[in-house]
Parts: C-alpha cells; sequence; structure tokens
C-alpha cells in the first residue's frame, strides 16, 4: 500500500508542475495583454562570448526592434532587416510559429498553445522558472522563462538551439510612449536590398 501511495505521488507530481506552469504562462499573457502597446529594453549573451543591447516597440503586430547596428522593421507579416554596417536591406516573411524574441517579439512569449510543454522548476515571492520544450521537431530544444511574481512580467528567456545557448534578460517593459517606426524605402535608397520572400 505504501509503494502505491508513492508511485501515485510521483505520477501526480510532473501533473502538478504542469499545471502550475500554465498558470504562470496564464499570468503572464494576461499581464503582456494588459500593457498593450509596450516597449522592452534588453541585453543579450551567447555560449560563443557575443553580447549586446537593444530595445524593441510592439504595438498590435507591427514592432521596430534594435540590436546592435542592426535596425528590423516589421508590419505583422514583412520583416525589413537594416544594416547600417553592410548597408543592406534584407526582406523576408514573418514566421508566424516562431517564439523566438529576436525574430518575432509580438509573440516571443505566446507559449500557451500546444507547441511547448511547459514545467515549472521552481517558484517563490520574486520568480517563477519555467522549462518550455518544444512538441515539433526544430533547432530550439529547450527555452528556460523567467518570470517576475509580482508584475507576471519575463524577467529573461533563455534559448537551448544546437549546442548554442542564447540568453535575453528583460532590462525594462513598459508601456509604449510613442508610435512603432514603420519602414521607409527612401531612407534606404542607397542600400542594397536583398528580398527573400
Amino acid at each position: 500500500m505504501f509503494w502505491q501511495a508513492v508511485l501515485l505521488l510521483g505520477a501526480a507530481l510532473p501533473c502538478a508542475a504542469q499545471s502550475d506552469a500554465a498558470a504562470w504562462l496564464e499570468r503572464l499573457d494576461a499581464a503582456i495583454a494588459r500593457e498593450g502597446s509596450y516597449a522592452v529594453h534588453f541585453s543579450v549573451t551567447t555560449s560563443e562570448e557575443f553580447a549586446g543591447r537593444g530595445y524593441y516597440l510592439v504595438d498590435g503586430e507591427s514592432y521596430y526592434l534594435v540590436l546592435g547596428d542592426a535596425e528590423v522593421f516589421c508590419d505583422g507579416s514583412i520583416r525589413y532587416e537594416v544594416s547600417r554596417v553592410a548597408r543592406e536591406v534584407t526582406v523576408v516573411s514573418v514566421d508566424p510559429a516562431s517564439r523566438n524574441l529576436l525574430d518575432n517579439p509580438t509573440h516571443a512569449f505566446d507559449f500557451l498553445d500546444e507547441s511547448y510543454a511547459a514545467e515549472l522548476l521552481s517558484a517563490d515571492a520574486e520568480r517563477a522558472l519555467l522549462r518550455l520544450t518544444p512538441r515539433g521537431k526544430g533547432p530550439v530544444s529547450e527555452v528556460l522563462l523567467c518570470v517576475d511574481a509580482q508584475r507576471a512580467l519575463p524577467q529573461y528567456v533563455t534559448y537551448v538551439a544546437d549546442g548554442l545557448e542564447v540568453k535575453v534578460s528583460i532590462l525594462s517593459f513598459e508601456k509604449l510612449q510613442r508610435p512603432v517606426l514603420t519602414f521607409d524605402a527612401a531612407r534606404y535608397a542607397d542600400y542594397e536590398l536583398i528580398d527573400f520572400r
């Protein structure tokens, strides 16, 4: 009887962790929805010793992102990636399934669908740490997400892909105070245009 109870408890723990993880993801989703349009400042570090800082502005499906010398303009369906050093503009279609903050910040924290299995690793009065594992095959094998316990907003997210770790730390997450910049082709008339659509 004792071992049956232990086995039942052991089976219940992963379910509880998944249930708790879902509750945290719901809180995160609601907190971001409350912000509406927002501005985020962040830092990026990788296991290959890259470090940088940037920010992005989100309004609906549109966003503007700056990281180093690169600017990204997006209207929700098309991304314009501008490199001032290379003096080129790369045009690509948005991958709506991407949850990578640097590729698709408007949906970077949309983990409530069935694309990821979520597990709560730890939680206290300050933060919760979740592990998100993609259910399908792809380059990303794991996402670690840390959520602030008070505001229910993200503190950092780490992507593990093909042996590389990329950590994006959220330095500030505030309501947007200015319009999201849109791509103006005239500003980059002398840049090389590379269109992958």
